[in-house]
């Protein structure tokens, strides 16, 4: 009995050893106030907010709008998924968020618009004519206020993607579109080898200020 006694300290110690070397995942909370519109129009009270963090399925919290149209969200978030996509839907409706947010402890102010059966088309097209193709995901003939559209541009042989321009005016591939209004997006592609475009604006640039001077 006298030697169990005398162990007993030491199997505390160890099992604080052992706690202290599990690691711990802090989780912070995500708040945002948001202020719900339909068609443009404020809305009052009792409609239901929704958030979902990257492709999730499952809302990591929903609220409810007061009166002057606003519901808080706030949910537990990992440090890891700080900057990942956020995406809210109003009873149901995707709904697009001004500004576009991220997964944020900040406390952001953010606008919603959706429209309850509202529908856009999203038109995409190829320049040179057959240098390339561009894959819409998910590809819908209409899609519904809010979804975010991804666009990936694929090359033929031979060519490489330049940049994006209407809509969205970038160099980034895949790029994506939220849908708020009818939207049409070019993808320009250029043959394999030649200098990118922010070079050729650049040297296009410089020319012009040599002729200046």
């Amino acid at each position: 009995m006298s030697r169990l006694r005398k162990l007993i300290p030491l199997l505390l110690v160890v099992a604080l050893a052992l706690v202290a070397a599990v690691p711990v995942l802090a989780q912070t909370r995500a708040l945002y106030q948001c202020a719900v519109y339909e068609n443009n129009v404020l809305v009052g009270a009792e409609k239901t907010v929704a958030a979902f963090v990257g492709t999730e399925t499952t809302a990591r919290d929903t609220a409810t709008t007061n009166a002057n149209g606003i519901a808080l969200i706030e949910f537990a978030v990992a440090p890891d998924e700080i900057g990942d996509p956020v995406r809210f839907e109003v009873d149901g409706n995707a709904a697009a968020e001004t500004p576009d947010v991220n997964v944020s402890i900040e406390g952001l102010q953010v606008r919603l618009d959706y429209g309850a059966g509202a529908t856009y088309t999203l038109d995409v097209t190829v320049s040179p004519t057959g240098k390339g193709t561009v894959t819409k995901s998910p590809n819908l003939a209409q899609y519904p206020a809010g979804t975010t559209v991804t666009l990936t541009a694929d090359a033929n042989p031979g060519w490489d993607f330049d940049y994006w321009s209407g809509t969205n005016n970038n160099a980034i591939n895949p790029t994506t579109v939220t849908m708020t209004a009818d939207k049409s997006v070019t993808a320009h592609f250029e043959r394999e080898g030649a200098p990118a475009a922010t070079f050729r604006s650049w040297l296009y640039e410089t020319f012009v200020e040599c002729l200046v001077d």
